[in-house]
């Protein structure tokens, strides 16, 4: 059972495709990137319309710390910078992780950080691994993992296959609840102007 475990672990990992040209590809290597805590390179492999919604989120969050830090009294302007912030488990993704960030990728970096710690298990990359692929058209297939998660990649624009499953729907949530802040700020601040 060991020889057949060895073996069949060993031509796992000599036929890994990491291409993103295909499904099968564009899986691996997030899971690799995963794995590996490469976040930047995450954000590389997201469709044009998640990233777009990352960096909606991110111009108004600065726009409400500017209106904060201008147009708020100063007593409250801490816990009204503060209340931005996203908690995870032990950790908070907060204005500071956005404001040190050189380029967008850095702030989803230190997202993902956050939101993932640096616990990605052995059991978590196996189960991660794909069980089958099932192509719909030339444009749409489902990855099916070990663990039973069904994830949709989509062929992008530029050819390569993405998935809006992981952070899709969260970075929609980030920018409702983004503008929804900035629509607030603006609200008080023409308050605490009269």
């Amino acid at each position: 059972m060991k020889k057949f475990l060895f073996v069949f672990m060993t031509l796992a990992s000599c036929s890994t495709n990491y291409d993103s040209h295909t499904p099968e590809g564009a899986h691996n290597l997030l899971v690799k990137y995963f794995t590996e805590h490469h976040y930047e390179a995450i954000y590389s492999l997201l469709p044009a319309d998640v990233q777009n919604d990352f960096k909606t989120y991110l111009a108004q969050t600065r726009e409400v710390v500017q209106i904060i830090r201008q147009q708020y009294p100063i007593g409250v302007r801490y816990s009204a910078i503060t209340d931005l912030s996203i908690p995870f488990d032990h950790q908070k993704f907060t204005i500071e992780d956005i404001e040190t960030s050189s380029t967008t990728e850095e702030a989803f970096a230190k997202l993902c950080s956050k939101m993932f710690g640096s616990d990605f298990s052995l059991t978590q990359e196996f189960g991660a691994k794909i069980q089958s692929v099932e192509t719909i058209s030339d444009s749409e297939a489902v990855v099916t993992t070990i663990a039973e998660e069904k994830i949709i990649y989509k062929r992008d624009t530029d050819g390569l296959w993405k998935t809006d499953d992981v952070f899709g729907r969260h970075f929609m949530q980030l920018v409702s609840v983004s503008a929804a802040n900035l629509a607030i700020t603006k609200t008080n601040a023409e308050l605490y102007a009269k």
